[in-house]
Formats: structure tokens, sequence, C-alpha cells
């Protein structure tokens, strides 16, 4: 025979149905809650999604102008990959390029020369503008030894 007593769920229902409309009750509480978490998440969400667009466009020097239009064109989950293959694709469209994409050979040896030319460059001083400099350096220096002096007579250790 079963171990389980059917008389105890009898009474349940012999009660007037007052046990189901609790029951009813606690299930509309619950999805009401369960409506306002699920609110909750899509606000959160989009704010992520919003924010992983505008990272990427300032990251990649795209107009931030252009986070509606990916917000509307990238469908499911955005990425930063997903962000950058729209730029790829329709980034020219808004006057965007990728910086890295458009260096030719030829440019990238000029970019390594000019890097030479600073990398070796010396500042010049014009033909007895350094006198100045050194005037003005000793008496810094003087104004900073004066300076020493006073603070050691007044029994400071420097």
């Amino acid at each position: 025979m079963s171990d389980v007593d059917y008389d105890e769920y009898e009474d349940d229902e012999t009660e007037g149905g007052n046990t189901l409309n609790v029951v009813r009750k606690q299930l509309r509480a619950e999805q009401k809650a369960r409506k306002e978490l699920e609110a909750q998440l899509a606000q959160f969400a989009a704010k992520e999604r919003r924010s992983t667009i505008a990272d990427v466009l300032k990251e990649k020097a795209a107009s931030p102008a252009l986070a509606r239009f990916v917000e509307r064109d990238v469908e499911g989950d955005v990425t930063p990959e997903a962000v950058h293959a729209w730029l790829s694709e329709n980034g020219e469209m808004f006057g965007w390029s990728d910086p890295g994409d458009d260096l030719g050979d030829a440019t990238q040896e000029q970019a390594q020369r000019v890097s030479q030319a600073v990398a070796n460059a010396r500042p010049q001083m014009p033909p007895g503008g350094n006198q100045g400099h050194l005037e003005r350096l000793q008496s810094v220096k003087g104004d900073r030894d004066a300076e020493a002096q006073e603070l050691r007579a007044l029994g400071f250790r420097i």
C-alpha cells in the first residue's frame, strides 16, 4: 500500500477554496516581482550595451554621435569586436577611417624618417642666446645659496 495520506490534501479543498486564493495571491505577487526584475535587467543590459558602444567609439577615435546608428544596426550582444566590425563596414559613410588601415608603405617610411629626425635632433640655441640663460641660472643658484644660509642661521638643518 501507499505511504501517502490523501485525506491531508482533501481537507485543504474543503475549506472553501481559501488555500487556492492564497496560492493565487502569492502567484500574482511572484509574477509582479518577476516583471519588475526583468524590467530592471533590461535597463542594465541597455546601459551596458550603450557603454560598450561608447567605449569602443572613443577608443577608435570615432564620433560619439555614431552610437545611435551602431546600437540600431548591431543585433544581439554588443561586443567590442562587433562595434569595430560595424565601424569598418559603415564608418566611411560617416567620415571615419581606421588610421591603421590607411597607412601605406610610403606613408610608413615617411613616418619612420620623421621619427628618426626628431629623435636625432638637438635643441639649438640662437647665437649668443645661451648667455642670458646662463646668467639667469647663476642668479637662481645665488638666491638659493642665500636662502640656505638664512635657514641655517635660524637653526634649520639643510
